[in-house]
């Protein structure tokens, strides 16, 4: 069955097939604000994705936390990109493998998925996303009870600031 997944960037200029890179700056991950003990994620080459904008913001919170928390920005604007995947496409890997397997410390959080392959990808809104600081999400590393309680990311506030046509199309 296709499903809907999406993807936030800052870049509002990729429509079309991406390919799946790997990951610069995760050899060595604490939990959003640099706190706990390292944990890694792989190297492996893939497209992150999530089936909802929160999951996307909690996912790349740690790479933007500090815009918020350091300088201070009430918000950011961003671009929201979807795709739609066959659950049974061999490539696609889905949120239960990256928990089970502890590929991914907060998959079960942020719902991540990945793609393994070149995936059509289309520009559908500019999203206003405004970190709640106040209420924070916390969770055990890959639902582990023997692991201590990291931060993931603040809730976030989400306001559509401009819709592209292809959020009116499939």
């Amino acid at each position: 069955m296709l499903s809907p997944y999406y993807h936030l960037s800052f870049d509002g200029e990729l429509t079309g097939e991406w390919q799946p890179r790997t990951p610069q700056g995760f050899d060595m991950v604490k939990d959003a604000k640099g706190h706990g003990d390292n944990l890694t994620e792989p190297r492996t080459p893939r497209i992150c994705l999530s089936p909802s904008v929160e999951g996307c913001f909690y996912a790349i919170y740690p790479n933007i936390y500090s815009l918020f928390e350091v300088k201070k920005y009430p918000h950011a604007n961003m671009y929201l990109y979807r795709a739609y995947i066959d659950d049974t496409d061999p490539l696609f890997k889905n949120n239960a493998t990256l928990t089970k397997d502890r590929l991914v410390w907060d998959a079960h959080i942020t719902k991540e998925v990945w793609y393994l392959g070149d995936l059509k990808m289309a520009l559908l809104q500019k999203v206003k996303l405004t970190p709640l600081q106040k209420k924070e999400i916390h969770t055990r590393p890959f639902l582990d009870e023997d692991r201590d309680m990291r931060f993931v990311a603040p809730e976030v506030k989400i306001d559509v600031v401009k819709r592209y046509p292809n959020f009116y199309s499939r």
